[in-house]
Formats: structure tokens, C-alpha cells, sequence
């Protein structure tokens, strides 16, 4: 796969993709640089899936399985807290899907992030539901070892084998 400035014909234009100007390295000065589009994995399920597109924050649904892409700060505290309002709206007889929270683009977590983790976590466990924190980056994993928080929570390398272990832990899933 190409990547960079030759990965997309409109990569030369400023009519593509959206550009920044920030700095690259703290000698040099600031340049034009691509931002690059936020890519979102579609990924196999046994049920139907659609794709939402809420606040910039992807989110995959399947019938029992939600998948959300999370995005570092500012927007992290937002996108948490509006996935905990929907959890927490759902009435006691509408099933709530498990949840699996993509942390690969988060590089910084802070006490009101783990404190709706932990909420977010606390719902879904209430209700029979699980809750994964896939692609954890190592200084965020720092964060939860020092908290203690690494027992409390369920992690998994990738989407692909956290997808794997809620469906295989489902009561009546064949493992397929």
C-alpha cells in the first residue's frame, strides 16, 4: 500500500485532503503537511452491520457488539461520555450490545477518561455485557498498571481477537 503524498491523486492539491500547518520537528519550522484521513476497519461479524458516523467517532454496530474508534484528547471525553448516555439511556428490557473501545490513536488518558471507563464498565457488567480496551498504547497502559487498573479491565491486542473473544464467551455462540 502507498502511503504519503503519492497514496491519493488529490495529495497535491489542497482540494483532497485537509491540510495543517504544524511543526515537524522543534528545529525546524513549520511546514504544510497532510492530515492524514481517519481510516475506519469494517470488520466481519456474524450479524448485520451498519456504520455511524457521530461526532467523528466511528462506530460499527452489529447486533451485539459495538466497536468504537476513539480518538486522543479533546475529543476523548466527549466520545466516552456519549457512549456511557447511551448505555446508560437504554431501558432495562433493550438489550445493550458489548462494548470494545479502540485506543490505538489515544497517547494520554487522565482521571474524568478512567472515571468513565470504570462507569462505562461498571453498566455493562451490570447488565451481563462486556467491555474491551483493544490496541492500549504502552503510555496509556502505564496509566492503568500504576492505577491498579490493569486487573479491572479487559484488554486485547487487536479488534480482530477481541471481536473473537466476545463471541466466543457468548452463551449459545457455536465459536464461529
Amino acid at each position: 500500500m502507498v502511503e504519503g503524498p503519492r497514496a491519493c491523486a488529490s495529495w497535491g492539491s489542497r482540494t483532497g485532503t485537509p491540510w495543517s500547518r504544524r511543526p515537524v520537528s522543534k528545529n525546524q519550522r513549520t511546514r504544510t503537511v497532510p492530515r492524514v484521513p481517519r481510516q475506519v476497519m469494517m470488520l466481519p461479524h456474524r450479524a448485520a452491520q451498519t456504520r455511524i458516523e457521530v461526532h467523528g467517532m466511528a462506530i460499527d454496530w452489529s447486533d451485539n457488539i459495538v466497536i468504537a474508534n476513539l480518538a486522543d484528547e479533546p475529543a476523548l471525553s466527549d466520545e466516552l461520555s456519549m457512549i456511557c448516555e447511551r448505555i446508560e439511556s437504554a431501558s432495562e428490557t433493550d438489550p445493550i450490545p458489548h462494548a470494545v473501545l479502540d485506543f490505538h490513536e489515544v497517547s494520554y488518558v487522565n482521571s474524568s477518561n478512567i472515571a468513565q471507563l470504570l462507569r462505562l464498565r461498571k453498566n455493562l457488567d451490570a447488565r451481563g455485557r462486556q467491555l474491551i480496551l483493544s490496541g492500549v498504547s504502552d503510555e496509556v497502559m502505564s496509566v492503568l498498571v500504576v492505577t491498579g487498573l490493569n486487573k479491572v479491565f479487559e484488554f486485547s491486542p487487536d479488534l480482530i481477537t477481541a471481536i473473537a473473544s466476545i463471541q466466543i464467551a457468548e452463551p449459545g455462540s457455536d465459536g464461529a
